[in-house]
């Protein structure tokens, strides 16, 4: 999957068919993939896949990875419960969305409006 790096250190993720799916709430915005293990990073409020989420705070401690900004004391994860039963029905209905397939627009959609990431 291609992407477009970003001023602010974002990154867009351009999906095969060359949509942006930047704001998909169920494909991890480190990895690009659909959620597996989806983790919510309590001092950020945002859901990263488990594994990439341990990674980037192992290089970085301190930090969101995804938004760049500080936090003091160690990372604080719970399971997003939510986001992970969406992505196995989308899984399920074979939209698995990321870098191995197209996102499923027909679940997708309503979810997607409610959990837009602000525009950067």
């Amino acid at each position: 999957m291609a992407r477009d790096a970003r001023s602010d250190s974002r990154e867009t993720v351009v999906s095969a068919s060359g949509s942006e799916d930047e704001n998909d709430p169920l494909v991890c915005p480190l990895t690009g993939d659909l959620f597996e293990c989806p983790v919510l990073l309590l001092q950020s409020g945002e859901t990263y896949e488990a594994g990439a989420l341990a990674l980037a705070l192992a290089k970085e401690p301190g930090v969101d990875p995804w938004t760049r900004l500080p936090f003091s004391g160690a990372p604080a994860t719970a399971p997003n419960k939510a986001v992970a039963a969406l992505a196995r029905r989308r899984r399920k209905e074979g939209g698995g969305g990321g870098a191995s397939s197209p996102s499923s627009s027909s679940s997708s959609s309503s979810v997607s409006s409610a959990f837009r990431l602000p525009a950067a």
